[in-house]
């Protein structure tokens, strides 16, 4: 998932919880922090945590590219996650 809005950690925490591998990924340090402050953001960072998320902070996507049959997503000023979403 790219953002942590409530649609992000919701679609997240969903998949996980069905046993879906996930990565969320988010220019945030915490969840929702610019919503919902930094002691929310905390307690949804754990609870995502918590059923199988893992999360990549702080790290805005700066662009996602085609490769092959799926998709891999650039974050700003660091590597490439991959694979990230196939078709």
């Amino acid at each position: 998932m790219i953002g942590s809005g409530f649609i992000g950690c919701e679609a997240a925490a969903s998949l996980a919880v069905r046993g879906a591998d996930g990565v969320l990924v988010t220019g945030e340090d915490v969840p929702h922090v610019s919503r919902l402050g930094a002691d929310v953001g905390k307690r949804l960072a754990g609870w995502l945590r918590d059923v199988g998320v893992e999360l990549i902070t702080g790290s805005p996507v700066s662009r996602i590219e085609r490769s092959g049959d799926g998709w891999r997503v650039r974050r700003e000023g660091s590597r490439r996650l991959s694979p990230m979403l196939a078709e």
